[in-house]
């Protein structure tokens, strides 16, 4: 409330725009667009509560529609959807909207810069926590320079990458985000570095940071060169304690048809390192979601827990 008052009411972020809406309102950012635009008087354009991505698509071609704030997981699939339909065009289809953002997780890579030239070429990602709101944002043509960033820090923060026992780390190498604003520091619990022009990069949350004989990588990473390997719309990878009692073992969960567990163990052998390649991957139709349409990792790991034999040996 104290955010609407001072956007919405006293108007400290400007203009607000007519905003597509399609995510669940027990997402607090999702009730802040609503009531934001209740009070500015702009409008709220709706799509059915269990939507396709043909029904987002109508949503964002709609004439009044101006922004549009959607998690990464609908971005890739609006993309592949676009794709998978051939509505590809010679420009970005939605370029009627005046902003695009991705908000709630990585948008990184190739998969972004294929996303502001099919989608918008309004599309920003914006890095936030909820200790500290909106810590940096990536726009224009930065995506296209910088586009493994999440951007520069918005100038009323000041970011630091601190050690375990918060001791200041130089730039480019990887430790924990602290972002200090108005005299308050906050752990957003994720780990990233800023590089020598200032840029923001997350690398993992704290959590899922893995090290294998000594080699160290993070889950997104993990996560994306699966799919790219497998063809799989998402993955989540996951830590679980080790039989042996030894380093912890890597669990992959595809989303894809279980029945073609042969095929996916085959690519992830031929494509993947075995100082990275998961210990075990679990194959199912559709991954769980969170209310905030975020993996549910944590139902992930409690049914592993309790039905180990869904888990198969690379």
């Amino acid at each position: 409330m104290s955010a609407i008052d001072r956007m919405a009411v006293g108007g400290e972020r400007g203009h607000w725009g007519n905003a597509v809406s399609c995510l669940n309102l027990s997402f607090p950012g999702t009730r802040y667009i609503w009531f934001r635009n209740a009070l500015s008087g702009r409008k709220i354009i709706t799509v059915p509560v269990f939507f396709d991505y043909g029904e987002l698509d109508a949503a964002l071609l709609h004439e009044d529609a101006e922004e549009v704030t959607l998690p990464p997981v609908l971005i890739r699939g609006l993309v592949q959807h676009i794709k998978a339909q051939g509505l590809v065009g010679d420009g970005p289809r939605y370029d009627r909207l005046v902003k695009m953002q991705s908000i709630g997780g990585p948008l990184l890579g190739p998969v972004l810069t294929e996303a502001k030239s099919i989608l918008s070429d309004k599309l920003c990602v914006t890095y936030s926590s909820t200790q500290t709101g909106i810590i940096s944002r990536l726009e224009g043509d930065a995506i296209d320079s910088h586009p493994t960033s999440v951007g520069k820090p918005l100038p009323h923060y000041h970011i630091r990458i601190v050690d375990d026992e918060g001791c200041p780390l130089p730039n480019n190498q990887v430790g924990h985000i602290e972002a200090q604003v108005n005299g308050n520091a906050a752990r957003p619990g994720d780990r990233g570095y800023l590089d020598d022009e200032g840029y923001l990069h997350v690398v993992g949350r704290v959590q899922e940071y893995f090290c294998r004989n000594g080699i160290s990588f993070n889950a997104p990473d993990l996560e994306n060169r699966i799919q790219d390997v497998t063809g799989a719309a998402l993955c989540c990878v996951i830590s679980i304690p080790s039989e042996a009692g030894d380093e912890d073992q890597i669990v992959a969960v595809i989303e894809a048809e279980p029945s073609h567990i042969s095929e996916v163990k085959t690519r992830l052998r031929a494509h993947l390192s075995p100082l990275t390649r998961p210990d075990k991957i679990v194959l199912m139709r559709v991954l769980p979601k969170t209310s905030g349409l975020k993996i549910a990792r944590a139902q992930l790991g409690q049914m592993i827990e309790e039905t180990p034999e869904v888990c198969h040996a690379i």
